[in-house]
């Protein structure tokens, strides 16, 4: 590595002190911290996005001193039934509401509601999503997401039932 043409390990100890440059870095401590991130390598493998993140902000951590954050790998997992059940509750009605074939407008809007929070929180199929949901197709499921998705732009209340609904499934009540 060099500054402006001049090899860094060629500069004396002021003059790298000076340009904010350390090089204290001796084989006895590349090779514990290339064990050290081999490791981390190996502990991401397999892992979904958020865990691996997860992962990533330890290994920071620990090398910047920062504060150690809780493991998402110790929350429960959110399941399609655990959605389901928080849908129910913000609409004062039941799991079975939800599942059953009443066409009622405010049933609707809760089952479509746990469809959007369901496609956008785990990432479920909309054939798991429909299952969950009474045996429901997919294209019934694609419909009720873009519906959702669609008035979350111009309704504040519907916005704001959306995110009561996504802080409860993620445990924030």
């Amino acid at each position: 590595m060099t500054t402006g043409g001049v090899p860094i390990d060629e500069l004396d100890e002021f003059t790298r002190k000076k340009l904010g440059i350390e090089l204290n870095l001796s084989d006895e401590m590349v090779a514990p911290r290339l064990d050290a991130l081999g490791k981390v390598f190996r502990a991401l493998k397999g892992l979904t996005n958020n865990n691996a993140l997860w992962v990533l902000d330890q290994a920071w951590a620990q090398i910047t001193g920062d504060k150690v954050v809780d493991s998402p790998l110790t929350k429960q997992p959110v399941t399609v039934n655990s959605v389901v059940n928080v849908v129910a509750s913000v609409f004062n009605m039941t799991a079975d509401d939800l599942k059953n074939r009443s066409r009622t407008e405010d049933i609707v809007l809760a089952r479509q509601i746990a469809m959007y929070v369901l496609s956008v929180t785990n990432k479920y199929t909309l054939t798991t999503i429909g299952d969950a949901l009474g045996g429901r197709s997919p294209a019934t499921i694609s419909h009720g997401f873009q519906r959702i998705a669609q008035r979350l732009s111009k309704n504040q209340t519907l916005r704001n039932k959306v995110e009561e609904i996504q802080l409860q499934i993620s445990g924030g009540q």
